[in-house]
C-alpha cells in the first residue's frame, strides 16, 4: 500500500491528487468512516465488466451505534449517508446519482470530463461530477450487491448536525442546477420548490407534531431546510444570469479547471 500526503484541506483536493498518483486502469473511491463488506471492491468489479460501463457504484448501508434503535426518516437516512436505491442492478440517471463513498471509475473518465471542482461548503462535488459524466453520454451503473457499510457516531443524531447538513445541501443544489439550467427553468423550478414548501411540506410538519411523532417532525425539518436553502441560495443565483440568457448556460462546476497530471 502507498499513501500519499495531500497538504491542501478538503476532500475535493484529496480525491484530486489521488487520481493524479494512480495509474491503473480504474480508480475506486471509498471513505475513512466506512466499512466495506469483503466483496465490494470485486461486485463493483464484475458488475463494470458485465455491463460494459466505465462508472460503477454500490450500496451504502448505515451502521449505528450499538444500541440504537431509532427509526429515521428517509431524509434524515439520506443525510447521513445512506443509498439503497433499488434491489436490482440498474443504471444510474435523473435524480438516482452515485456518491464517491462506493464507487469506481475508469481513469479515462476524467480525461473526458474533468475531475472533481469545489462546490458550496464542500458538499456536491460527487453530484457535480456525475452530472458532466451523465452529459458525455458514458453509462454509469449501480450495483446494490457491493454494500458499504457508514459509520455513524452519536453526535450525527443531532438535530443541529443534521439541519446544518440540509442547508448545506440546498444550497449546493441551487448553485448546481443554476449554472445547468436557463434562466426561465430554473425560475421555474425554483417557483415549484417555494410552492411545495409552503403547501406540502409545511402541512406535513403540522401533522407529525400533531400526532407527536418526533422522528417524523425531524424528517420534515430537514427536508424543509433543504428546500428553503435552495429558496434563499437561489435568489442570489438569478444574479449571476445574462439579462439576454435564452438558453442552457454552464458556469464555474462544469468547467475543466483541474488538469490530470501524470503520475
Amino acid at each position: 500500500m502507498r499513501v500519499v500526503h495531500e497538504p491542501e484541506k478538503g476532500i475535493v483536493p484529496a480525491r484530486n491528487r489521488g487520481i493524479r498518483e494512480s495509474y491503473g486502469r480504474w480508480v475506486a473511491f471509498f471513505d475513512d468512516d466506512q466499512i466495506a463488506d469483503k466483496q465490494w471492491l470485486l461486485e463493483l468489479y464484475q458488475g463494470a465488466t458485465a455491463k460494459q460501463c466505465r462508472v460503477a457504484g454500490g450500496s451504502v448501508h448505515l451502521k449505528f451505534p450499538e444500541g440504537c434503535k431509532r427509526q429515521l426518516e428517509p431524509t434524515v437516512r439520506m443525510l447521513l449517508g445512506e443509498a439503497k436505491l433499488a434491489n436490482e442492478p440498474r443504471l444510474y440517471g435523473g435524480r438516482l446519482t452515485p456518491g464517491c463513498g462506493n464507487l469506481i471509475i475508469e481513469r479515462s473518465v476524467f480525461d473526458e470530463v474533468g475531475v472533481f471542482e469545489r462546490t458550496v461548503d464542500g458538499r456536491g462535488e460527487d453530484t457535480d461530477l456525475f452530472s458532466r459524466i451523465e452529459r458525455a453520454g458514458i453509462l454509469a451503473w449501480y450495483f446494490p450487491a457491493a454494500i458499504v457499510h457508514h459509520l455513524t457516531p452519536p453526535e450525527r443524531f443531532a438535530d443541529a448536525y443534521l439541519l446544518n447538513l440540509a442547508r448545506k445541501m440546498g444550497a449546493g443544489v441551487a448553485q448546481r442546477q443554476s449554472g445547468q439550467f436557463s434562466r426561465g427553468r430554473f425560475a421555474a423550478l425554483w417557483l415549484a420548490k417555494a410552492l411545495r414548501l409552503v403547501l406540502v411540506q409545511a402541512p406535513q410538519l403540522g401533522f407529525a407534531a400533531v400526532r407527536g411523532d418526533q422522528e417524523a417532525m425531524l424528517g420534515r425539518h430537514c427536508l424543509m431546510a433543504i428546500n428553503a436553502s435552495f429558496l434563499i441560495a437561489g435568489l442570489s443565483m438569478f444574479r449571476r444570469y445574462p439579462r439576454n440568457a435564452s438558453s442552457q448556460r454552464h458556469w464555474g462546476f462544469t468547467s475543466r479547471q483541474h488538469e490530470i497530471a501524470s503520475p
